[in-house]
């Protein structure tokens, strides 16, 4: 009895011992994890400042178990904010959101972007997949463009900044023009300077626009803005040559278009490079006029000719068809001019 007796109380004492061993087992365990938050918290200080509560908020998961044979159990699974995560991604930050921690993106909260991430709280699901997804959407990346283009800009003085802008849209302009004067050179319509914009910037042509907005210079608008340019400067450099040529001559000729209207085409023939040159006939001139009669288209010549800085004594010839209104004896055009200059040769086409 004795020896049964001994042998129970030696039980009951390692018993006893066991259960003190798992208790201070486990408040060791607790006092390490509570260590690790403190180190933690003292980080998120450091970086963020100190606030009245400086926890950093975990999300709990509770997961219960049964068995037949044992209780329900509950084990929680703590998910914190990691500050390796600023250093791995730039754009990172954490916003405090109804005593939870949320995370943010720099880029997408500073262009308003849609989502949980700009215009949002933040992303509760503090997880690294969460980071890694969100960097690989399109509203990311496209903050991240208008991120990195407006550093840029600020980065370049105002007058290089200026001047990068001024070339880019020069190149896109000069490109366009081009597009329009192949137009009038083909003698196309203009609808179809804007089938051929469309064309090119399809085919990823360099320094063509990157899209058909109305500012991007391909629409029929656009075109005879370019076209009226382009007139207005091949005009100036054929008064320059024809007032540096000796002498010149005309070809005229009027005519009826299907709405009635009368005009008068007028052509010169000179020399180029200051009369050493070869001679050059081009296209000067459509002018409506209000009839046909000979002194109307006189004084339409005449008009011109004083316009473009001309001078009657450096004309030597004139060229018409056979029509009364031209070559009439009495109110013919070549009459009239002939009453002023003697000299002047007329051919007869």
């Amino acid at each position: 009895m004795s020896q049964n007796k001994k042998r129970q109380v030696t039980i009951g004492e390692m018993y006893g011992w066991k259960k003190e061993q798992s208790s201070n087992t486990q408040k060791n365990s607790e006092t390490c994890e509570e260590t690790h938050s403190a180190q933690v918290d003292q980080q998120l200080r450091e970086i963020f400042g100190s606030s009245s509560d400086d926890d950093v908020d975990e999300e709990t998961h509770e997961v219960e178990e049964d068995a037949s044979s044992h209780s329900k159990m509950k084990v929680q699974t703590k998910r914190k904010f990691r500050m390796e995560w600023l250093d791995k991604f730039v754009w990172l930050n954490y916003v405090r959101f109804e005593d939870k921690i949320a995370m943010k993106c720099n880029y997408c909260e500073k262009y308003r972007m849609s989502g949980p991430w700009g215009l949002g709280n933040g992303c509760t699901t503090l997880q690294h997949d969460a980071l890694v997804t969100h960097e690989k959407s399109l509203v990311h990346k496209d903050a991240k463009t208008r991120w990195i283009n407006a550093l840029e800009r600020k980065m370049k003085p105002i007058p290089d900044h200026i001047r990068q802008m001024e070339d880019a849209n020069k190149e896109r302009v000069i490109a366009t023009m081009k597009i329009a004067y192949f137009v009038c050179q083909e003698d196309l319509s203009l609808s179809k300077y804007e089938k051929l914009c469309k064309f090119l910037i399809d085919a990823k042509t360099p320094c063509m626009p990157k899209s058909q907005e109305y500012s991007s210079y391909t629409n029929r608008k656009a075109a005879n803005d370019f076209i009226y340019c382009i007139s207005r400067y091949l005009e100036q450099i054929q008064i320059k040559t024809m007032l540096e040529s000796p002498f010149f001559s005309l070809m005229v000729d009027e005519s009826t278009d299907r709405s009635l209207e009368q005009h008068l085409v007028v052509y010169a023939t000179y020399l180029d490079s200051k009369g050493l040159g070869p001679p050059i006939s081009q296209f000067m001139k459509l002018k409506n006029v209000m009839d046909g009669k000979g002194k109307t288209i006189y004084d339409s010549v005449n008009q011109l000719i004083h316009a473009r800085g001309l001078q009657y004594k450096d004309l030597i010839a004139v060229s018409t068809d056979g029509a009364s209104a031209m070559i009439g004896h009495e109110n013919g055009f070549v009459s009239f001019l002939k009453k002023t200059f003697q000299t002047l040769l007329q051919f007869i086409v």
